[in-house]
């Protein structure tokens, strides 16, 4: 997207970023978890199931579960308030982030998509140790971590993908549920909430 381009629209939004493993409390006292195909087997418990959309019952239902727990959230779960420059030429979205939890510097996060297809969610991560990953619901995807050494390979399988973030304004939310399988590694189950405003 050039910069600053004939009726590009370019403005600070505030996000709210919630992210967990999305596992179940069995899942997280030892249960295997095999990353194989979606059907619905190797998440457990969904936390999500019975959940319908919009996106507004599943962040209820996360906050309930959030609430439910009685000890301190696990290791790897986080919330980030930030702020985030949002641009859009009518055609193309970006949402733009510093890497809060990153040691390195100068490090962003890149969230995008296309106003005709906001299904289809790319979230790229620049720095020393750069990856592009591609979420759309029921896809999978072959991406790759590019360290300073070599790249390794990764595979994204995309559960579920809401995106409402409106092409116009910059508000909205998106929630991604997905698993990441370095090669020859476990599989990391991911659940992530994101509401700009």
């Amino acid at each position: 997207m050039a910069d600053g381009g004939p009726g590009e629209i370019k403005r600070a939004v505030k996000l709210t970023i919630h992210c967990s493993d999305g596992m179940t409390d069995g899942e997280r006292d030892g249960a295997p978890f095999d990353g194989g195909p979606f059907d619905g087997a190797p998440f457990g418990d969904d936390l999500f199931d019975d959940v319908p959309r919009p996106i507004e019952d599943v962040e209820d239902a996360v906050i309930r579960r959030m609430e439910e727990e009685e000890n301190e959230p696990e290791d790897g779960d986080y919330t980030l308030v930030t702020t985030a420059m949002f641009r859009s030429d009518g055609k193309t979205v970006t949402l733009t982030y510093d890497e809060a939890f990153s040691e390195e510097k100068d490090v962003k996060t890149i969230i995008s998509f296309t106003a005709d297809d906001p299904g289809s969610v790319v979230v790229m991560r620049t720095g020393e140790i750069k990856s592009t990953l591609v979420l759309e619901e029921g896809r999978t995807h072959i991406s790759f971590y590019e360290t300073q050494f070599f790249p390794f390979e990764v595979t994204v399988r995309s559960r579920k993908v809401v995106n409402t973030v409106s092409p116009v304004t910059g508000k909205g939310e998106m929630f991604f549920d997905y698993t990441v399988t370095l090669k020859g590694m476990e599989t990391r189950r991911t659940v992530m909430r994101i509401k700009s405003e």
